[in-house]
């Protein structure tokens, strides 16, 4: 039977009860959707179909306890728009049906479910709704087994209660009492047990009774050396100190936090998983006043774990492999070579000029969007990138596959970076380095030449021009570290320039009133850049010049991070072909002309 066929069949109570014994019982309401859901496509008769369809959408729906309109949510959503039921989908007719079958109902999961959906759509009318919610979800079994569900409905619970101004020490007092009783070997089924409270509102000697049964099975667990579960347990702890508003108490807890974290860090098996632990103590340990650190050696170990997170960080690097996808890059090689063969030399530097046609920021940010869809699991964690030296150089946050990604250019940037570099080893290796080789194989460019072309260049200034040339020489001499050194400095006074003659101020006045120049992160990063430089090129100047997820090549350059094989590498190369790009194509200079003079020289 399908939903479409019985939904205008009448509810019938008999029938709610003839299902009810047929149903199989589950521990916990989500359990009996699909249940109901069977029984529904199984039907022979209309009136039962509809029912189950019903009740199936009514289990099916997940509990939120802490929301106060939308406490029940879709199971399931899809790409397309579509999805599974929400409180809106009942109508009334369904309503009534419900509190129809409110005294009938059997399982008091379900019947937990009725009394509170009722209660959420019907509020002030239907105060008994709430006490039949509350006594219902009250029979969820605490135990261990079963704390994983029925902690979302003792919260809702409480919450339920303390919203109608009903007591809840009937609620509370049951969850203090399995507290009292639980150790270390319970793992953590205390911590679930205090997540059920962080919603009600406790006398001060319940907190301290949570407080201390936190920090007993934290310390049961530090002697057992499991770090790990006593970091989670003096954390859980902290967060309850604090609202008893006790200093001393929150400080010597957070001590503990670091510490455990320390010792899970040398702990570790292999070094390289440390890092984050030596991170996290570190951040930890500095939350501490300097005038509660004379205890315990605190300045001592902070040193220490300072000293450690570049070694764990260096040996990462050693642990990780590179992983590398062959490409069959010969017919790209054929066509670079064949496009800058047999032709005139200045008409040879045009074409190897612009070999390809460079993809657009807007083309990086769509690849972006469909890596996130084909490969969505890549994207649910963080991401740590480390650089040569062991230096954590930029974190890259987990997107929320739920939320449209449309204007989201943050969560698609790492993304578009990667795409972007790998188009860059692409390029370098496969049409810049096959076409440069053949270009020098046949033609003798000289500094001279390019001379010529640098002084016809709108780009280069005339005190610059030796600069420039003397950068796009190195290059052609396939010295690529010192072609870099000179180039880029040379395409921030560029961008620099562009910018005050438009008026837009590049320097900062400190509080000595000393005038310093921006750097190029700086002036690349100010709102108006776009109106000064294409932004596809800025995207690219952005993540080979100065980004630290990007090659960040000026800032390694000018704080001399950067080592020889960075300066000669297909990045490098792009770095120094994308200037001579730059230089050619913004330029009065006749390639075509100098060509027929040269000719006719001869």
């Amino acid at each position: 039977m399908t939903r479409e066929e019985s939904e205008n069949s009448p509810l019938l109570l008999q029938n709610f009860i003839a299902i009810q014994n047929q149903i199989e019982y589950k521990e916990d309401c989500y359990e009996f959707s699909s249940n109901f859901h069977k029984l529904a496509q199984d039907a022979d008769d209309l009136t039962i179909a509809r029912i189950c369809f019903l009740m199936g959408d009514l289990c099916s729906m997940i509990l939120t306890p802490q929301s106060q309109s939308e406490p029940f949510g879709a199971m399931v959503k899809w790409n397309d728009g579509r999805r599974s039921a929400i409180l809106d989908d009942f109508i009334t007719e369904e309503l009534d049906f419900f509190e129809l079958t409110l005294p009938e109902c059997k399982a008091y999961q379900i019947k937990a479910r009725i009394a509170d959906v009722l209660w959420t759509l019907k509020r002030g009318k239907a105060i008994n709704f709430t006490k039949i919610a509350i006594e219902n979800y009250q029979k969820y079994p605490l135990s261990q087994e079963t704390i994983h569900y029925s902690s979302n409905t003792w919260q809702r619970a409480i919450i339920l209660a303390s919203t109608t101004h009903q007591s809840i020490e009937n609620l509370t007092n049951p969850i203090l009492g399995h507290i009292k009783n639980t150790s270390s070997q319970d793992n953590f089924y205390l911590m679930h047990l205090v997540e059920i409270l962080d919603v009600a509102k406790l006398r001060r000697e319940d907190i301290e009774i949570v407080v201390a049964h936190l920090e007993k099975i934290a310390q049961q667990f530090k002697e057992q050396k499991l770090y790990y579960q006593s970091t989670r347990y003096y954390q859980c702890a902290l967060k309850w100190a604090r609202k008893l508003q006790n200093e001393e108490l929150c400080y010597k807890l957070l001590y503990e936090i670091g510490f455990s974290f320390y010792q899970n860090a040398l702990a570790q098996p292999y070094e390289f998983q440390s890092t984050s632990d030596y991170e996290n103590a570190l951040q930890t340990l500095r939350q501490i006043p300097k005038k509660y650190r004379d205890t315990d050696d605190i300045n001592t170990l902070i040193a220490e774990i300072e000293r450690k997170i570049p070694e764990s960080n260096q040996i990462a690097l050693e642990y990780m492999q590179r992983i590398e996808t062959k490409i069959d890059t010969k017919e790209m090689v054929d066509y670079s070579e064949k496009a800058v063969s047999n032709q005139p030399k200045f008409k040879t530097l045009h074409i190897f000029a612009n070999l390809i046609d460079i993809p657009t920021k807007e083309y990086f940010k769509e690849q972006a969007k469909k890596h996130i869809q084909q490969f969505p699991f890549q994207h649910l964690f963080s991401g740590v990138h480390i650089n040569h030296d062991g230096r954590i150089i930029a974190k890259t946050p987990s997107i929320d596959l739920t939320e449209s990604l449309t204007d989201d250019f943050d969560a698609l940037f790492p993304i578009m970076v990667q795409n972007y570099k790998n188009y860059i080893e692409l390029t370098a290796k496969a049409y810049i380095a096959p076409a440069l080789f053949q270009l020098l194989l046949e033609h003798r460019i000289t500094k001279e030449d390019l001379y010529h072309i640098c002084e016809n260049s709108t780009l280069i200034p005339n005190e610059r021009i030796d600069v420039w040339v003397e950068g796009l020489w190195q290059g052609l001499e396939l010295n690529f570290l010192v072609a870099i050194h000179l180039l880029i400095p040379q395409i921030e006074h560029f961008v620099r320039l562009q910018l005050q003659i438009r008026g837009i101020k590049t320097t900062t006045i400190d509080k000595e009133g000393i005038e310093t120049e921006h750097g190029l992160s700086t002036l690349l990063d100010k709102e108006e850049v776009p109106l000064v430089l294409d932004e596809n090129l800025l995207f690219e100047l952005d993540i080979l010049l100065t980004k630290a997820l990007g090659y960040n090549f000026r800032n390694n350059l000018a704080h001399g991070l950067s080592e020889v094989g960075e300066m000669n590498s297909s990045p490098a190369v792009y770095v120094w072909w994308l200037c001579l790009k730059l230089v050619i194509n913004n330029n009065s200079f006749d390639f075509e002309q100098e060509d027929e003079s040269a000719l006719q020289e001869r």
